[in-house]
């Protein structure tokens, strides 16, 4: 039964109205009301929203014209019930505009504190240009999973507060279904949004301490366009799907990055077929900041992504400690800023490319974490130009497995290098890699073992058609391990041995190597194999061919 709210045109009648509504329509499912863009229309629309929320069938609001103004009326906010079904769908060929004419009007606050199983849908509406330096478009109080609240077909614009507040008050889950989603927001449009002061987006339970893991919020086949500080997720799983974003900024004194922050513990964030693209931040933050959470990438993309602060992700404990992980499978980057900085991680980067990308920022290109553990997998590192460092940073350990380096140049002290830290390189191919640093103090692989027994392997490992300025392979350090088998050195050029091992007390085990067609051009530094002070060497099943050598020895 369709109801027009010209009818509710008489503010002193808006009541008695709605008494005789509910009376008359207490065989029907629901309340259909048409709103029109008329004074009477939207005042009576406002008024009885309150009231016809809580109707229990649910009500459905229409606005069939393409544009409604509310910053006429001295309404600045408005209650309403979430315990009973509510929609607000645009019937308008291209959607309908709320305009609020860069003021504080009509703002909802969506109330849910009982068990009941509400839902509040609005459909095809642009909301434009709402000004305030303190307020909040939409406030989503709920005590339970039970409710829903969807955005589809929508369009934020022009906003200058945060749109969405979800507050978790004194919340418990109500429900064991894991695939339910309580707040979501499907194909909208959210663009040029400078809000003053938090996050467009904010989750955050009523107790920080309290522990959530039941509110499911879902983002997909949105855009998000020249904002900034987007999202706040303090507790809560949220899963973005099929999203882009694009020219986000960000403010530090109101955030910690530019896209997202997720704090606590029982966060689960899943980004998965999304596009990150030209997102330029300009303040000392990264993109994403994600503390105790657990993360995951899935088919991904990063393209021309920078930040003042050299990196675009800042994780911190994100561990088998806290049972959370940090996962980034089957994406892409190029030209972009370091990807990861951070300490105390565990990380896997799995099916991954790093292409095409001229690196000037003073950190690695992947990762720049301490005391983490870090799995690079499967993976592709092509055609990057690095100024001053290398692949990935020094201080954590590594396992790189089936991951191919090619037609890479640096410039920095090594491509890579490790400090005090075991390390595996399994099934790894280098072609073409040139450092072109310093004479006599560059290398390919910097391996320093520092005081404590620390290892090296290189299995089924080839480094071919490389260039060094200094030796290809450094081992230094008090005491290590060193196994290289099953692999070829062949066709490198370096200015010193292609492998030297200095280290106080080494024991290292070449077996079934291929080193052929080597040069070291240096010719003060002897061999193309070099080890000193105390050294424990075996070979076995190795081949040695036409080594070439500037000064004494050819091979060891």
């Amino acid at each position: 039964m369709f109801f027009n709210m010209e009818i509710f045109k008489k503010p002193k009648n808006i009541y008695s109205i709605i008494l005789y509504i509910f009376f008359i329509i207490t065989e029907i499912n629901a309340i259909d009301i048409i709103v029109k863009n008329t004074d009477e229309s939207k005042l009576a629309f406002i008024d009885s929203l309150p009231v016809l929320s809580s109707y229990n069938e649910g009500v459905n609001f229409y606005f069939p014209e393409p544009y409604y103004s509310f910053y006429d009326y001295s309404v600045y906010g408005v209650n309403i019930d979430n315990r009973f079904p509510i929609s607000f769908i645009s019937t308008s060929e291209n959607k309908t505009i709320f305009d609020y004419g860069k003021l504080n009007r009509f703002s909802l606050s969506i109330n849910n504190n009982d068990i009941s199983n509400g839902k509040v849908y609005f459909e095809g509406i642009i909301f434009k240009d709402y000004y305030s330096i303190e307020s909040v478009l939409f406030i989503i109080n709920t005590s339970n999973n039970l409710m829903k609240v969807i955005f589809e077909n929508c369009e934020f614009t022009g906003i200058t507060v945060t749109i969405f507040s979800v507050s978790l008050v004194n919340f418990k889950c109500k429900s064991n279904i894991n695939d339910s989603y309580h707040f979501e927001l499907r194909n909208c449009y959210i663009h040029d949004n400078k809000q003053y002061f938090k996050n467009l987006i904010s989750i955050l339970p009523q107790n920080k301490d309290d522990n959530l893991d039941c509110f499911n919020t879902k983002i997909s086949n949105c855009l998000f366009h020249n904002n900034k500080n987007i999202f706040k997720v303090y507790r809560g799983d949220l899963l973005i799907d099929n999203c882009t974003f694009k020219n986000t900024d960000g403010d530090e004194k109101e955030s910690m990055a530019s896209i997202m922050v997720s704090k606590f513990l029982n966060n689960k964030i899943t980004i998965k077929n999304t596009i990150f693209k030209s997102n330029i931040v300009e303040k000392n933050m990264p993109l994403f900041y994600f503390f105790k959470t657990n993360i995951e990438f899935q088919n991904t993309t990063f393209i021309n992504n920078y930040s003042t602060s050299g990196h675009l992700m800042q994780l911190e404990y994100i561990n088998k400690n806290y049972t959370e992980k940090f996962t980034i499978s089957d994406s892409f980057f190029s030209e972009n800023d370091c990807i990861i900085n951070g300490k105390n991680n565990d990380i896997n980067i799995n099916n991954c490319e790093f292409m095409d990308t001229n690196l000037k920022s003073v950190l690695p290109i992947v990762a720049n974490c301490v005391y983490s553990n870090i799995q690079v997998e499967n993976s592709k590192f092509e055609n990057l130009n690095i100024q001053g460092n290398g692949i990935l940073g020094s201080e954590s350990n590594y396992i790189i497995k089936n991951v191919t380096f090619s037609d890479i140049i640096t410039n920095g002290k090594s491509l890579f290098k490790f400090l005090n830290k075991n390390i595996e390189f399994i099934d790894v191919k280098l072609d073409n890699v040139k450092n072109v640093g310093d004479i006599n103090d560059s290398s390919i692989i910097l391996f320093d073992s520092g005081d404590e027994y620390k290892y090296l392997i290189l299995d089924n490992f080839s480094i071919q058609n490389c260039i060094s300025n200094g030796e290809m392979i450094k081992i230094i350090g008090n005491n290590n391990y060193n196994e290289m088998k099953n692999s070829i050195i062949s066709n490198n050029i370096s200015h010193g041995p292609l492998i030297n091992i200095k280290s106080k007390n080494s024991k290292t085990n070449f077996k079934n190597l291929e080193f052929t067609d080597n040069s070291n051009i240096n010719k003060k530094l002897c061999g193309s194999i070099h080890f000193q002070n105390d050294i424990n060497i075996s070979i076995d099943d190795s081949i040695f061919t036409n080594n070439i050598c500037s000064s004494n020895g050819g091979v060891l």
